[in-house]
């Protein structure tokens, strides 16, 4: 792909296979020179005191917003005035595949003949980087910005030396966790004196608030001469118009500029929106988390919850939000699509918070190709939700499909063995379980409401893992002591008994399943009430097993009523009105009405056009299974003209209302709402 001009002078790569930022200046030897887009330097930048000299090599650490990124851009740029043919390489380090596509990007740009495979192609670009071809004496500088795992990028250090080019690393990790080598790691902390003052006379004077040095000093050491926290300070100013003196009263007790600044941001338009949108910001990676997530429908929906009136947030009512927090320094984007947060005030999230924050993951995750950038970037926002997470949050009443992501599972290079579920431990996850359950049955005793979600979190996942056998087990003495300890009617009863139809139907058996969904049904009604979501997810289970025993005609009238019920409760646009339609299409093409089934998916169809967007996985399911439908009705048609069977040349069933229950679990959309089934979550 070419180079798409943003303004003269910068140019940023649209290549999808690059994550993070690669900036090459003439990038064939021989080409016409041409400008380095490196970040762009921040306003009023402060020189400091330990800038080791440009000849140096060095790793910046520190604390984050001390301007590591900043001091390397401005090594950059001095390199590019001093020697305007050098080539510079800039790279995202926070994992591996950012300094792996940065040097297979260069290594492209740089030679006539490259590997495709990434790893092949950065090793390319270091034989170049350690002997370049002969007649090339540029000098050459690469960077790692935001250095967060050494080890797995120990093979990745380039050579250098007076003769081979430079490196600088930025990185948050301490002196301690760095093996740098023979390259000098530079502490980068707050101001000097001199340099707070100076920062902050420049800044405050081009914003026209009103100061005097006396303020100036008192502010630098109120807030401890943190580049961040000044720079926050400087942004609350100008947006508020107010002075330094004011601003030195507002912050007096807290000593904190964080506070003020997202307050400010608060109260832009949308009003309310800046607040909760950075608490879900900071569950996720702060170096690197995908605005695909922050505008997903997962966080609209959340944040639309914190207006007036409620409402589902437009895409461009969050980008506003987002802009706001930029405006006062509590974020920054990297590149277009990735928002880094600065430090910030942490409050422990709630459940509600932490589930939105899995759900928007879990939205982008299916549009993503295994090992592109965008599922690094997930995966980093994933460990990191997890870790941040209350106990219990990901994992209440059943796991969250989130926890089955993960970047190394706990099995890797174990030897084989018997047990089926450790094919699905998580990193930490179920032996995090074990821990929880054992420390609860101490604290809480067996009918603490932990120790019981504790113990069926960890039926669910024998149950996810395919050990039918060892779920059905844990469910049944967990359903037996429910009913034996006090309280024998609390809702957790009929959870269990619905996980345990639903291991029985992943079993083989769905004419027992579907016996025991109607009598877990008729409870529910009376308990819970017709319209309960716990209803009606049984009721659309009861109709997809009716329909895998044969009982097409009744998984259709099960779905009818059903699609009625959501429509008239959730709306006509809810997705899961929308997947009950599907599936009462499929249900009807099974039942002998293939034209009719052929219609309704059209409709369907156009609508999950309208509310989901045409790329959307279940948009796809339903205008895939409509046009097969349509296809294969005209096969039929052909075959009964020429006086032929309905079957193909094998003598199997080519229709989709010819009942192979096989094929309707084989598209997104098919499956039944409600407690995911574990055949659903293995997808």
């Amino acid at each position: 792909m070419g180079l798409t001009p943003l303004r003269e002078g910068n140019w940023i790569d649209r290549n999808p296979l690059t994550l993070g930022r690669v900036w090459l200046l003439a990038p064939r030897h021989g080409d016409k020179n041409g400008p380095v887009p490196i970040p762009e330097p921040v306003a009023h930048f402060q020189p400091r005191e330990h800038h080791p000299p440009l000849d140096e090599e060095q790793v910046l650490t520190g604390s984050a917003g001390t301007g590591k990124t900043q001091a390397a851009a401005h090594h950059a740029r001095a390199l590019l005035s001093a020697a305007p043919d050098a080539l510079v390489v800039w790279a995202d380090a926070t994992s591996r595949d950012g300094v792996v596509f940065a040097y297979a990007h260069a290594a492209r740009r740089l030679l006539d003949r490259c590997p495709d495979d990434p790893e092949l192609a950065a090793g390319r670009f270091l034989s170049w980087w350690s002997e370049p071809p002969q007649g090339v004496e540029r000098r050459r500088l690469v960077v790692w910005d935001h250095l967060t795992d050494p080890d797995a990028c120990a093979d990745l250090w380039p050579a250098t030396g007076h003769d081979r080019g430079r490196m600088i690393v930025t990185t948050r990790l301490s002196r301690a966790d760095l093996s740098p080598g023979h390259r000098p790691v530079v502490e980068v902390g707050p101001f000097t004196e001199a340099e707070a003052r100076g920062y902050l006379r420049a800044a405050l004077t081009e914003a026209r608030v009103p100061h005097t040095l006396t303020e100036l000093t008192a502010l630098a050491e109120v807030l401890d001469r943190h580049p961040l926290a000044l720079g926050q300070a400087v942004a609350y100013m100008a947006d508020r118009r107010t002075s330094c003196a004011a601003y030195l009263e507002l912050i007096a007790d807290s000593r904190d500029a964080r506070e003020p600044a997202l307050a400010r941001a608060d109260r832009h338009r949308p009003i309310g929106v800046a607040r909760p949108l950075m608490g879900l910001i900071s569950l996720l990676s702060p170096l690197a988390a995908p605005e695909q997530v922050l505008v997903s429908r997962p966080f609209r929906t959340h944040l639309g919850r914190r207006v007036y009136p409620p409402r589902r947030l437009a895409e461009h009512e969050v980008r506003l939000a987002l802009a706001s927090l930029e405006r006062l320094h509590l974020i920054t984007r990297d590149t277009p699509l990735v928002i880094a947060a600065h430090d910030h005030p942490h409050v422990p999230p709630g459940q509600e918070s932490v589930r939105t924050a899995a759900d928007g993951l879990m939205t982008v995750w299916p549009d993503t190709c295994r090992g592109a950038p965008l599922e690094w970037r997930l995966l980093a926002s994933t460990e990191t939700l997890r870790a941040r997470a209350p106990e219990g949050s990901l994992w209440d009443v059943e796991p969250h499909p989130l926890l089955f992501r993960t970047r190394t599972p706990l099995w890797a290079g174990a030897a084989e063995g018997p047990l089926p579920y450790r094919e699905m431990c998580l990193e930490g996850s179920h032996r995090a379980l074990e821990e929880t359950y054992e420390r609860h049955l101490v604290v809480e005793g067996p009918d603490g409401p932990t120790t019981l979600r504790a113990r069926y979190s960890l039926a669910y996942l024998r149950a996810w893992a395919g050990d039918l056998t060892g779920a059905t087990v844990r469910f049944r003495h967990l359903l037996h002591d429910l009913r034996r300890w006090p309280g024998a009617d609390r809702p957790e009863v009929l959870c269990v008994r619905g996980a345990l139809t639903l291991c029985r139907a992943d079993a083989g058996d769905p004419i027992g399943a579907a016996a025991d969904a109607r009598r877990l049904l008729e409870e529910q009604r009376a308990r819970l009430g017709p319209d309960h979501p716990s209803t009606l997810i049984t009721l659309h289970n009861l109709a997809h097993w009716r329909g895998a025993a044969g009982d097409a005609r009744g998984a259709v009238e099960d779905l009818e009523r059903l699609a009625g019920v959501h429509a008239e409760v959730s709306g006509a646009d809810d997705p899961a009105t929308l997947r009950c339609r599907h599936d009462l299409a499929c249900r009807r093409a099974r039942a002998g009405e293939p034209a009719r089934a052929a219609r309704e998916l059209e409709l369907v169809w156009r609508d999950r056009r309208r509310v989901l967007g045409p790329d959307h996985p279940d948009t796809v399911a339903t205008r895939r299974r409509w046009e097969r439908l349509l296809r294969e009705r005209r096969i039929r048609a052909e075959e009964e003209r020429h006086g032929v069977g309905s079957t193909g040349t094998g003598g199997a069933p080519t229709s989709v209302g010819a009942g192979a229950e096989d094929d309707h679990g084989g598209l997104p959309g098919d499956e039944p709402t409600g407690p995911r089934s574990a055949e659903r979550l293995r997808g």
